[in-house]
């Protein structure tokens, strides 16, 4: 993940995190969306990077916190 899409994937989140918490939730759901652009984007650059995840590689080893 390049050091400016982390950035701007923390900075989304906090967005929506503050949104919700100022109860706009037309705001969290549009941060949100973006945070997702930017992960599916990293993910489909990883998976063309490694190729297809037949072997597995893409699965966790560990549940998520």
């Amino acid at each position: 993940m390049q050091t400016e899409e982390l950035d701007d994937l923390v900075q989304h989140l906090a967005v929506a995190t503050y949104a919700l918490e100022a109860d706009d939730k037309a705001r969290a759901a549009a941060a949100l969306d973006a945070a997702m652009v930017i992960a599916r984007r990293v993910l489909t650059r990883k998976q063309a990077e490694r190729g297809l995840a037949d072997d597995g590689s893409m699965v966790r080893s560990y549940p998520s916190t």
